[in-house]
């Protein structure tokens, strides 16, 4: 992966420069320049197209003097963006990254149901309704839905910059147990990375629970 950072202008700057050569206009608290929106950023989870000022996001400087749009630290140990490239924040898109296509894996495994998922729960680094914190965590699982011995289902994040890793990938995965001892496990994820192949996810999740 390519950890280097580089300077990136400010929106103010952007803006400035732009308003020499282009008709600048504005619609409530973004501002277009020749019908192009400069203050807008895109949700890569939600393809939500938002403003940087609004109530999950918020406008501040790292220590480099890079302009961001990032959400609201909590306290000053809430880092809102990725320590090795603070283009990231961990809420907008990644400079030079893609979403890849959605790639989709069944495997059975050697494994009680419940053994399997917990392995998966213990690599994903998720909470579930048994940590007794739910959406109050920022690592709850977007959906969860299990019958302890029977069928579990999860989907969510794992990595980002929340983790310190400059990918993540988006999950959805199911564990049916087959019989005492066998568990079928079926995986449908994508990643978002510069130039990660997206199986080495699945191969780091299975080799967590086979191990």
């Amino acid at each position: 992966m390519n950890f280097s950072t580089m300077a990136k202008p400010s929106v103010a700057i952007a803006a400035l420069s732009l308003t020499m050569t282009g008709c600048v206009t504005t619609q409530g608290n973004d501002t277009y320049v020749n019908g192009k929106c400069i203050t807008c950023w895109e949700n890569p989870l939600t393809v939500e197209t938002t403003n940087g000022r609004g109530s999950t996001t918020d406008s501040l400087t790292s220590a480099e003097g890079v302009t961001l749009s990032c959400r609201k630290a909590t306290s000053k140990y809430d880092q809102t963006w990725h320590f090795r490239d603070k283009r990231w924040c961990d809420n907008t898109t990644l400079p030079g990254a893609s979403l890849s296509p959605s790639v989709t894996y069944s495997e059975t495994v050697a494994l009680p149901v419940d053994m399997a998922y917990s392995k998966a729960k213990r690599f994903l680094r998720f909470t579930d309704p048994d940590d007794n914190r739910g959406g109050d965590s920022p690592f709850a699982a977007r959906r969860w839905d299990g019958i302890p011995g029977t069928y579990y289902n999860v989907v969510g994040m794992y990595g980002g910059p929340m983790r310190q890793m400059l990918w993540y990938a988006e999950y959805d995965v199911q564990f049916e147990k087959v019989s005492s001892s066998r568990t079928k496990v079926s995986l449908r994820h994508r990643v978002y990375s510069r130039d990660m192949d997206p199986t080495d996810f699945r191969k780091q999740l299975m080799g967590a629970i086979r191990r």
